[in-house]
């Protein structure tokens, strides 16, 4: 009788004892390290903001996390990204800071490596600018980018503050004021505007491809109808091997689709003795059939600007040696 007792009382306890581990198991659900994402761009949305976008990765995930850093500092953190998603927008940033932008593919606790851009925000005109022909006496011809709180259209009596022109002499041409037609280089050989010799052309270059006999530039975007077409997978420092900064006009009679506009890179150097540059994007606007508007001394083209206020930003300075000037 004592014996049949024990064994009940002790095959009771057993029973409680496995019942009481059940209940209290969680199971933790840790998934499959997923792939990481692909091809990630940036682009300069505002002053404060910056806005990437990436390509998903193949294979099965549950969400993206978004880490944005300033140094070592960790700035902002968004663990919870949709999977849908294949862009973000950092806002609150700081002008004239570059940041680090990192974006992995979660699945259940279990995180991919990190795909990672370095950015900075850079401002844009709320505004266009219309460059007007240089036979308009009325209208200018250049637009100060750098070295302002605003952009401005200057006529020739203040080319000296150009970072960009509308040349249309001999067919309609955008860019450096100092190989446009509104300059000569004088005896000190000093690149001076013919109508105001008082008036020295500043060194505003373009990426052009050098590569034997091809003078093309470089990096232009084509079909884009406004900046935020146009994302970066390097700073604008950084040039194809076969290109560099240089001072060059972009040929607008040359742009294939006029129905669309176009986009181009500007390198502003303010002191020959040294590496120090801005940069800015330019978009040239297209009224659906020409990048050209209007006719004779009426003739002019629209643009848009994103820039730099902070020098060598984004978002970091050139290497020496690029460019001719």
């Amino acid at each position: 009788m004592f014996k049949s007792t024990f064994f009940l009382a002790f095959a009771l306890a057993g029973a409680l004892f496995i019942g009481g581990c059940n209940e209290n198991t969680t199971d933790v659900i840790t998934g499959t390290k997923p792939n990481a994402p692909t091809a990630i761009m940036a682009q300069s949305a505002s002053a404060t903001s910056v806005k990437i976008k990436w390509t998903a990765p193949s294979g099965t995930f549950d969400s993206y996390h978004v880490k944005i850093m300033d140094g070592t500092t960790l700035v902002k953190e968004d663990k919870a990204v949709a999977k849908t998603a294949t862009t973000y927008t950092a806002t609150g940033l700081t002008e004239g800071k570059a940041y680090s932008f990192e974006v992995m593919a979660v699945s259940g606790t279990e995180m991919s490596t990190a795909v990672k851009i370095t950015w900075a925000p850079a401002r844009r005109t709320t505004t266009s600018f219309k460059l007007y022909s240089g036979k308009n006496t009325t209208e200018g011809s250049g637009l100060n980018i750098f070295g302002t709180d605003n952009p401005s259209v200057k006529k020739v009596a203040e080319g000296a503050l150009w970072d960009i022109c509308f040349d249309d002499e001999g067919g309609f041409f955008i860019g450096s004021p100092g190989v446009s037609r509104y300059v000569e280089k004088n005896s000190s050989d000093e690149y001076v505007f013919k109508s105001a010799p008082s008036q020295i052309a500043r060194i505003v270059s373009l990426p052009r491809k050098v590569v034997g006999t091809d003078t093309t530039i470089g990096r232009v975007y084509e079909g884009v109808s406004t900046l935020d077409d146009v994302y970066e997978s390097q700073d604008l420092s950084v040039l194809a091997t076969d290109t560099r900064y240089a001072e060059r006009l972009i040929n607008l009679d040359n742009v294939a689709d006029k129905t669309k506009g176009i986009v181009f890179l500007v390198r502003y150097r303010p002191d020959l003795d040294k590496t120090d540059y801005y940069f800015a994007k330019v978009l040239v606007k297209s009224n659906g059939t020409s990048l050209v508007q209007g006719t004779g001394s009426n003739a002019y083209v629209e643009v848009e600007v994103s820039y730099q206020k902070f020098i060598n930003l984004p978002y970091a300075g050139i290497k020496p040696g690029s460019g001719n000037r």
